[in-house]
Formats: C-alpha cells, structure tokens, sequence
C-alpha cells in the first residue's frame, strides 16, 4: 500500500512538472511584441521587459519613458545608424553587434583587452572607436575586421564622433578636442575645456557639443576652432547625442539624462528611477533612442524619455526620484 501510494505521488509530481512547463511555453508564444531579450552570448545572460501604456518595468525597477534590458557587460558607448543596426563597445575590449534593434547580440574581435570608451559609424559599414591609450580601430566593413590607427598620444580617448569618412573629432581626458580631415591618418589637438572631457557629438561640419567633468558642456559652431564651455553643477557628464540641431541629451553619474530642445541653451533632467551611472547615449531622431550604463544596463525610449507629455518649456524642471540635488538649467 505504501508503495502504491508513493508512486502516485510520484506520479502526480510528474504530471504537475509536466503541466507547469507547457504553461511556461504557452506563455512564451503569447508574450507581446513589446517584450524585448537583449541576449549576451558569452555570458548567457537574459533579461525581458514588458512596456504597457508609458510605464516600464525591468528587474522590479519602474522606469519612466525608458525601458530596461541587460547584458551583464560593462557597456560604456552604443552607436545606432538605424533602429535595427548598431554596436556596444566597453570594458575588455568588448565589442557587440546587433542586426535586429537589440533583441539579439553578437560578439566582434577587437583585437585588444583596453577599455574601449566610445563608438561612431557614419552607415552600416564605416565606423570608429576611440579607448584607452590613444586607441582608435577603424572599420569599412561593419566591425567584420577592425584596424588600429596611429593618434600620435598616449592619452585615454573618451569620445569620438565622425560625420563622413573624412572629418571626425575625439575628446580626451585633458580636456582637448583632437580633429581630422582624413579620416583619422593626422589628428589636431585644441584645448576645449579645463576638466576631462568625456564625449562629444557632431551634427554638421560646424555645430557639435562637448561633455564631460562637473556637468562641463562645451559647444562649438565653427567645427571645432573654438569652444565655450560652462557647467551645469557636480554630476560627472559621459555622454551627449543630438537628434537635430536644437534637440539632445546628456548623461552621467547617479541616473543622470538631461535633455534640451533649444540647442544646449538651456537643459531639463528627465524623470528615470535609478541612480546607476548611465554612460552612453544614441538617438536615431527625436523619440527613438538607447542608453546603456554600468553593470550592463541598457535603456530605450521611443518618446524621447517624455511618454504622453508635450515638450517641455525652456528651463522646465521634472521631478526627479533621488535625494540628490539637479543640476540647474541655463
């Protein structure tokens, strides 16, 4: 009898195994096209989020108008050309590549194990990064082979922005902006800021933004000539990227994403529940974008980091859920 009875419980464990795995896949089809994976070949790390009405939810953290995915890499720079093709670059030497918007990504061979800081492609094929002692690796063929290329410094490069194969610019951590005409085989040096400076981005040949140490943002209309720069408070600035000409974001230590509509005259702080350090930003227009930051974090927006609001005025101030003081808007 005992016999009998313990292997209809056996049974019934069995079966009751068997009911829950076939509800979990069951489940998996019926997951909304808004579910995302942001897959880590190497450390076979997977991690969903699902978005409903605005609101976010990853790993029990609400985001407002950002949604969460992770690799469990130290990311410190994403480049997107389009909404499905783009690149993460990091600690390690690391290099990811993703053909379908971040839902899977593959691993490049750098060549190296520097840091590398930051990325930038001019198309799907054309692209460079900057890192750790003077290293720049340039492609022509999507990150298929990538070649250093002589920077003539030792220096870590922090940034690095090209808006045609030809002319680019690089920040360094003395606070000098390095440019070239010929796709990086000579680079010129101008003193652009008194702090590190840690990124930069260009939207023509004439107006870029620099940014870096004590929420230092420098800005330039003459392609890199001449800069002036002025700090927003204490936050330690990574990384900027602009839409258009009037429309960008900054990001930087304790959560920190700011966002302009006005050039970089003035600066709002955008609404994000987390206080991790966000070090990367990229916008392929004025709502889709991607942030990523330390211990793998990886954010996107399709509003611009403001779901169901209107712009905000010049000089506007959203509320911000961290004990830390925002930085004021000029």
């Amino acid at each position: 009898m005992r016999l009998r009875t313990a292997t209809r419980f056996l049974a019934f464990l069995l079966l009751g195994a068997l009911v829950t795995l076939v509800g979990f896949i069951v489940l998996l089809m019926l997951l909304p096209p808004a579910a995302q994976v942001l897959y880590d070949r190497h450390l076979q790390r997977v991690s969903d989020y699902q978005a409903d009405k605005g609101q976010f939810e990853a790993q029990e953290i609400n985001i407002y108008g950002w949604s969460m995915q992770s690799s469990l890499v130290t990311i410190l720079d994403v480049e997107f050309v389009d909404e499905r093709t783009g690149w993460a670059v990091g600690a390690g030497g690391k290099i990811l590549a993703t053909s379908d918007g971040g839902t899977t990504w593959s691993p490049q061979e750098s060549g190296t194990t520097l840091s590398l800081h930051s990325a930038s492609f001019i198309d799907s094929h054309t692209g460079w990064i900057a890192g750790d002692l003077g290293l720049v690796l340039a492609t022509v063929d999507g990150g298929a082979a990538w070649k250093p290329l002589d920077t003539s410094t030792d220096a870590p490069l922090r940034g690095v922005d090209f808006i045609d194969e030809s002319t680019g610019w690089m920040v360094d951590s003395k606070g000098r902006v390095l440019s070239t005409s010929n796709g990086g085989a000579v680079w010129t040096a101008t003193q652009a800021a008194s702090t590190s400076l840690e990124s930069l981005d260009f939207i023509d040949g004439l107006r870029g933004w620099a940014v870096g140490g004590a929420g230092t943002i420098a800005s330039t209309t003459d392609g890199g000539a001449s800069w002036t720069a002025e700090s927003l408070g204490r936050e330690l600035l990574f990384d900027a990227s602009f839409a258009d000409a009037d429309t960008g974001w900054a990001v930087g230590s304790g959560g920190t994403i700011l966002s302009t509509v006005d050039s970089g005259r003035t600066w709002v702080r955008q609404q994000v529940n987390t206080t991790t350090y966000i070090l990367g930003v990229d916008f392929v227009d004025v709502s889709t974008g991607w942030a990523v930051g330390r211990d793998g974090a990886v954010l996107a927006t399709t509003d611009g980091g403001r779901p169901g609001q209107p712009s905000p005025a010049a000089g506007a101030l959203h509320s911000w859920p961290s004990t830390e003081s925002p930085p004021r808007a000029r």
